[in-house]
C-alpha cells in the first residue's frame, strides 16, 4: 500500500499525466480513486488521488476514462473524502463517480468506502491533531462545520418522519441516521470531545457557510462567533471538520473574516487548527478505510483474491 504522500510522487511522474495535471482541489468536493490491476495481490495502490473525479476539461493532462482503460482493472475502489454524508458533497461525489464508470461499461467492479464520520482511526487521527492545542489557555473549542439547508437533510430522511422532527432527534436512534449530515457531525464532535476530555461546557458545534435565504442547520458559525465575547469566551480554538483538507473557502471564512468578527466583538485570541492534510495518523486511516473496504469487496467477488 502506498501512502498518499508517494501516491503523489507517482501522479506526477505517470506516463499518462503530463506537466500541466498535479493533485489539485477544486470547490466542489475531494475524492479519490484506489485500484488494482489484474494479478495484484493485496490493498490496492494508491493510483488517482483528486478533488472531484469527473471533470477532466478541469485538468487537462488528466483522462480519467482513457487512464482506467490502459490499467485494465479488475477492482476500483473509489473514496469521497467527506468524513460526513450530504447530498451536496458525499453523494455528489459518488453519484459521479458511478456515472462515469457506468457510461464507459468499465469490466472493473466499483466499491464505494462510506463516511466515516465515527470510524475508531478516524476520530484518534482527527483528535490527536486537535490535542496539541489544547495545551495552551482556551475558554472555547469550536466545532464549525459546512452548512447545509435543512431540506437537505429532510430529504434525505428514508423514514420520512424523523429528522429535524424534534429536539433530540440525532440522539434518538433512527435509520435516518446513515443518512443525515447533522447526526454524524454531532457523533463526530462528541467523540472527539470525549476522546480529548473536554468538559461538555467547554465545547460546541456550528455551521458556516451558509448562502440565501433558506433555514439552514443552525446555530450559524458567524453568529457565534460574534455572541462568543459577551458570554465570556475571550479565548477560542475552533477547529472545520467537514473537510480533511485545508481548502482557501474555509481559510477565508474562518481564519480571516471569522478572527476580525471575533476580535471586533470583544475576543482576545483567535486559534484556528488546520486540517488533517498530511497528517500521518490520517494517512494511516484512510489505508484502514482501505483495506476493510477490500475485504467487503473480496466477500462480495472472491474472484478478486486469486
Amino acid at each position: 500500500m502506498l501512502s498518499v504522500q508517494s501516491a503523489s510522487t507517482q501522479w506526477e511522474s505517470n506516463p499518462w499525466f503530463d506537466d500541466s495535471c498535479h493533485p489539485w482541489r477544486s470547490p466542489f468536493g475531494p475524492a479519490a480513486l484506489f485500484v488494482r490491476a489484474p494479478g495484484a495481490r493485496g490493498p490496492p495502490l494508491v493510483s488517482l488521488i483528486s478533488r472531484h473525479i469527473p471533470y477532466p476539461h478541469l485538468c487537462p493532462g488528466w483522462n480519467v476514462g482513457k487512464t482506467l482503460r490502459r490499467l485494465d482493472l479488475e477492482e476500483v475502489i473509489a473514496v469521497p473524502m467527506y468524513p460526513h454524508y450530504a447530498m451536496s458533497s458525499y453523494e455528489t461525489a459518488v453519484e459521479q463517480v458511478k456515472e462515469l464508470h457506468k457510461s464507459k461499461n468499465y469490466s472493473s467492479t466499483l466499491d464505494i468506502v462510506p463516511p466515516f464520520y465515527g470510524h475508531l482511526d478516524y476520530i484518534q487521527a482527527l483528535s490527536n491533531s486537535i490535542r496539541p492545542y489544547l495545551k495552551q489557555d482556551y475558554d472555547h473549542i469550536l466545532f464549525s462545520y459546512h452548512g447545509i439547508p435543512e431540506r437537505h437533510v429532510k430529504k434525505t430522511d428514508c423514514t420520512g418522519n424523523h429528522c429535524l422532527q424534534s429536539a433530540n432527534c440525532c440522539d434518538t436512534p433512527s435509520p435516518a441516521h446513515q443518512f443525515c449530515y447533522r447526526h454524524q457531525i454531532i457523533t463526530t464532535t462528541n467523540k472527539v470531545a470525549e476522546q480529548l476530555g473536554i468538559p461538555s461546557d467547554k465545547f460546541s458545534y456550528s455551521f458556516q457557510s451558509r448562502l440565501g435565504r433558506d433555514p439552514w442547520l443552525q446555530p450559524y458559525t458567524a453568529q457565534q462567533l460574534k455572541l462568543f465575547p459577551e458570554k465570556g469566551i475571550k479565548k477560542l480554538l475552533i477547529v472545520c471538520p467537514a473537510f480533511v483538507s485545508d481548502c482557501l473557502e474555509t481559510l477565508e471564512e474562518i481564519a480571516v473574516e471569522g478572527k476580525q468578527d471575533f476580535l471586533q466583538h470583544g475576543g482576545q485570541e483567535f486559534t484556528m487548527i488546520p486540517a488533517l492534510n498530511e497528517n500521518q495518523e490520517w494517512i494511516h486511516c484512510m489505508q484502514v478505510l482501505i483495506r476493510q473496504q477490500t475485504q467487503l469487496a473480496i466477500k462480495a467477488f472472491p474472484s478478486l483474491q486469486d
